[in-house]
């Protein structure tokens, strides 16, 4: 929907949101323009600018870790909600899905909750939108990718969804499912290209002209992210015969899993990967795969507590889950000592658990990781700060600043708990020439403009 084709209110509102954005007054800017998206479910650029005011606040808060648990705790009773109403009132749904929106913009799994919702609420373009802004943000999120590769190829963008797919299989090059849907997604387009959509949806035989009709219709099937129950008992069942049919392939039992896991029937999803390690013990994809369905049973378990009210028993069960991470990564950093993947998240778990010297020491293994080199510095340099060890954890951060080419999220929060600890260190210039760097590029980022221009007025 244009501005102009919106209701008179709903204009006048968009106004004003749109200049309290301008002004910075993020939270007037965000109250307005929520209201606005309320009335027009359908103005994009009313959502558009009321995604930018949540990023915007959402970076500026100062514990981003912190902030990240807080808003997942407090968006477990909101998907409940979300679920309960979803089927019998979309519209109802998708305004809750805006809430989930509110506390967490960057978070992957709200982010796919209120895409799902847009389309159950016949508004795929609104989903997109959101996947897409997500995107901008989280460019090597695979699953938010996923999600919008998929939505794509349902809107027949084949061009879009091909180059989705593509970024895809360079972030996952040995992942069979993602190649399948790369080659699908170009094959559509060719298709696309070449009039075979057009004559298809015109006669109605475009499933007769591809030539695996049933596997297509499968795979679209699966590319739902969420089915109903009935959708989802048909799919164990085909799931079952294909295990059946090839009881060595894996991937067919990682598929079941994850079914499983969609219909909250964690139990059997855990039995079925347990079943997949008897045929191939020392699988770290097996082992990986169990511990997220361990962890996602618990946060189900977590959500239903605290939407019942039972503080007890989420005390418990969040006591009974940070117990089995941190036993479960260290059982497999035990069995897989040179997975670097393994050490950093035993090391981040460790950190945020205040165990600081058993962080540090997984943390200068993590190093090894090309992929987690950078945030296993991070994590290093604000691990010795809290042991009081502020020139390692000066060297630590300045090595990761270095090491950074381009001026992303990464080097700004790296560059920020920099300035911020040369400023506690009495290293005004040096705090100063951190806070500029970011200030250069984002001056909304945190309270960098606070600190560079208070510097200047002190001056």
């Amino acid at each position: 929907m244009k501005l102009e084709d919106a209701s008179q209110r709903a204009r006048d509102i968009f106004n004003r949101g749109f200049s309290a954005f301008e002004r910075g007054n993020l939270n007037y800017a965000i109250d307005l323009l929520s209201s606005c998206v309320e009335l027009e479910p359908r103005l994009l650029n009313a959502r558009r600018y009321l995604r930018a005011a949540q990023i915007q606040k959402w970076r500026s808060r100062r514990r981003e870790i912190m902030a990240s648990v807080i808003a997942a705790i407090r968006g477990w009773p909101l998907r409940l909600r979300i679920e309960l109403v979803r089927r019998r009132d979309p519209a109802r749904a998708l305004a809750l899905a805006e809430w989930l929106m509110a506390l967490n913009p960057l978070s992957p799994a709200h982010i796919l909750v209120f895409a799902e919702i847009a389309v159950a609420a016949d508004l795929p373009d609104v989903a997109i939108q959101t996947l897409e802004i997500a995107r901008e943000s989280l460019p090597t999120e695979v699953v938010i990718l996923r999600a919008l590769g998929d939505l794509y190829v349902s809107m027949d963008m084949t061009a879009e969804a091909r180059e989705c797919f593509e970024k895809l299989t360079d972030l996952k090059p040995h992942d069979h499912d993602i190649i399948k849907a790369y080659k699908d997604a170009m094959a559509r387009e060719s298709m696309m290209r070449d009039g075979w959509m057009q004559a298809g949806e015109a006669d109605g035989t475009f499933r007769d002209a591809v030539k695996d009709s049933a596997g297509a219709q499968a795979l679209e099937q699966e590319a739902r992210a969420q089915a109903s129950d009935t959708e989802l008992d048909g799919l164990i069942e085909e799931a079952y015969a294909k295990i059946e049919s090839d009881p060595e392939n894996l991937n067919y039992y990682r598929a079941l899993a994850r079914l499983y896991a969609e219909k909250r029937d964690f139990d059997n999803g855990i039995a079925v990967l347990e079943k997949a390690k008897e045929r191939r013990p020392g699988d770290p994809e097996l082992d990986a795969g169990l511990s997220r369905l361990h962890v996602q049973r618990f946060e189900y378990e977590i959500g239903q507590a605290e939407a019942s009210g039972d503080t007890e028993a989420v005390a418990t069960l969040k006591a009974e889950k940070d117990s089995f991470v941190v036993d479960d990564l260290e059982t497999r950093v035990s069995r897989y000592p040179s997975d670097t993947h393994l050490r950093y998240e035993l090391g981040r778990v460790y950190y945020e658990l205040d165990r600081i010297t058993d962080a540090i020491r997984q943390l200068q293994a993590a190093q090894r990781s090309p992929k987690h080199r950078i945030m296993a510095l991070f994590y290093l340099g604000m691990a010795f700060r809290r042991k009081g060890q502020m020139d390692l954890a000066v060297d630590q951060l300045k090595t990761a600043a270095g090491e950074l080419v381009g001026m992303d999220e990464t080097k700004k929060a790296v560059l920020y708990e920099l300035g911020d600890l040369l400023s506690a260190q009495g290293d005004t210039a040096g705090a100063l020439d951190c806070f500029k760097h970011i200030y250069q590029v984002d001056i909304g980022y945190r309270d960098v403009a606070a600190r560079v221009e208070g510097s200047r007025s002190a001056d």
